[in-house]
Parts: structure tokens; C-alpha cells; sequence
């Protein structure tokens, strides 16, 4: 099997620790647990060292094919790769949820569902930019529901359950050159998006329930890009905008992801490498 590996900087080796440090300790609350293999590795490890901060954290994947990079959720179709864009923001999710999947407040954008008029309204973070500094509109939420309804995109992920907006089948069959249902109170150029539904429905308030969109795609960076050849473009492959605490650095097709941290991060910021002392060389990444 090919081995995929990724490589993190700064904090993100904090992270690590502490999620390993927790699978530890549910291993291990039970000696008489019989220990877990995946092939030569153990399924839990307890690391009993302390945090570091700073320096790279090298993570490794193992998959039956080499991972397809592709960072528009609506383009892609590769599990392995969707586990490694995480540090980059999963592919540009917006919402926190509770642990039942239920949509909270403080992510990247709150949703508030109104069932007497039938619709959600997404309030993007006021700071909330791409890793390029640009900030994050209005237009580029519509701009996901624009890759995965129009056939021109190849996306595999037109629904039933998205058809429940209102004019997205219109647009989705060429009847319409915009999507009705979908609207922007403060311009496309502000935070606030409407999106109007046919009718509503019970699983509308978890993630995940496909009745509208999670994430976001940067459309003035992508609007020049021919609708045929988004999927294969740079932009989406190798060189992508990301609003996570990590942008990618180098992506090898097919290999490896290498992140540094995201200065235009909206939450907590990773803390960067050092500057090399004078007199010295700079480490080696």
C-alpha cells in the first residue's frame, strides 16, 4: 500500500500530543483490554512526554491509492485527502457543532434556521479571510452551491435534498442563470447569506443533513478558471486558498501536504518558527 504522509509546523505538534495522550488513557483504563494492532502499529499509544513547542510534527497515511488532492469539498471524492486538508480547515468548513452534530455559535459562521419563512441565514465572521488576506463573502458561499449545480463543473454531489431551494433545480437544468432561492442582504460582497427553502426539515439543525451547504470556495479566485477545468486547476489542486490555522505550503500530488501556520487565521493562531539566530544557519525543514 502507498504511504501518504503530511507535515505540520508549530503548534499543531501540541495538538497531536494531546489527542494521542487522550487515546492513551482510554487504552489503557483496562488492563484486561486486549491490545489493538493496525498492521505493526499500536491503535492507541499514551505518550508520557510533555508537549513541544515549536519545530514539525510528521504525520503518515496509509491508502490502497495515492490521495487526490482536491480542496473544493464539492470536487472531491477522496476520503484520505479529506482527512489531510483538517489543518487547512477541512476543505473550508463553516459551522461548530455540539458532540450530537448540532450547529452552535463561534465557528467560522453561525446559522440561524426560521421555520415561519422557510429559510437559514449564514452570518460569516467579520474576520474571517482566505490565507491570501482577501476576505470571505457572501458570493463565495453561493459560489459552492454554483460547482456542485452546474453540470459544467463535473461534481458528483447534486441531490434530492439540495433541490429543496428554492430555484436551485432551475439553475441546476439550465433554466435559470442564478440561483433565486439564494440571497445577499449586506451585497455579494458582505458576510450575511439568505437561503430560501421550499419547505423545512427536521434534520436542518445538525450537520451533515444535505439540505444546504457547509463550507465556502473563493470564487474571485477561481472565477477566471473554466468551469471544465476547475478540478484539475492549480488553484484547486496545488496552490489553494484555505481559512484553517494552516495553509499548505507544498502539496506533492499524490504524496504529501506540507502546512505552515495561517497568519489570516480568524481563531487562535499557531505560533510561527523563529527567525535564525545571526551567526547561524536556519534548521532544515
Amino acid at each position: 500500500m502507498n504511504k501518504l504522509k503530511v507535515t505540520l509546523l508549530a503548534s499543531s505538534v501540541v495538538l497531536a500530543a494531546t489527542l494521542l495522550s487522550a487515546c492513551g488513557s482510554n487504552q489503557s483504563s483496562s488492563t484486561s483490554t486486549k491490545k489493538l494492532k493496525a498492521g505493526n502499529f499500536d491503535v492507541a499509544y499514551q505518550n508520557p512526554d510533555k508537549a513541544i513547542k515549536g519545530g514539525n510534527l510528521k504525520v503518515a497515511y496509509q491508502s490502497d491509492s495515492p490521495m487526490k488532492a482536491q480542496w473544493l469539498s464539492g470536487l472531491s471524492n477522496d476520503a484520505t485527502f479529506a482527512t489531510m486538508s483538517g489543518p487547512g480547515g477541512g476543505q473550508d468548513g463553516l459551522f461548530f457543532t455540539d458532540s450530537g452534530f448540532k450547529f452552535i455559535k463561534g465557528g467560522a459562521a453561525d446559522v440561524a434556521l426560521d421555520k415561519e419563512s422557510k429559510t437559514a441565514t449564514i452570518t460569516l465572521r467579520k474576520d474571517l479571510k482566505w490565507s491570501d488576506g482577501s476576505e470571505v463573502t457572501a458570493k463565495d458561499y453561493e459560489f459552492t452551491y454554483e460547482t456542485i449545480a452546474n453540470p459544467a463543473y463535473g461534481s458528483d454531489r447534486w441531490t434530492d435534498s439540495l433541490a429543496n431551494i428554492v430555484g436551485l433545480s432551475d439553475y441546476h437544468t439550465g433554466k435559470a442563470k442564478t440561483i433565486s432561492g439564494i440571497t445577499f442582504p449586506d451585497g455579494e460582497n458582505g458576510k450575511v447569506i439568505k437561503v430560501q427553502f421550499k419547505e423545512m426539515k427536521p434534520g436542518m439543525t445538525q450537520s451533515g443533513n444535505g439540505y444546504f451547504l457547509e463550507t465556502v470556495a473563493p470564487y474571485q479566485y477561481l472565477k477566471d478558471v473554466a468551469p471544465k477545468d476547475l478540478a484539475s486547476s492549480p488553484k484547486t489542486t496545488t496552490k489553494p486558498l484555505v481559512t484553517g490555522p494552516f495553509k499548505p505550503e507544498n502539496v506533492v500530488a499524490g504524496e504529501s501536504i506540507k502546512y505552515v501556520p495561517n497568519p489570516y487565521y480568524w481563531g487562535e493562531k499557531a505560533p510561527r518558527s523563529p527567525p535564525p539566530r545571526p551567526g547561524r544557519r536556519a534548521p532544515r525543514r
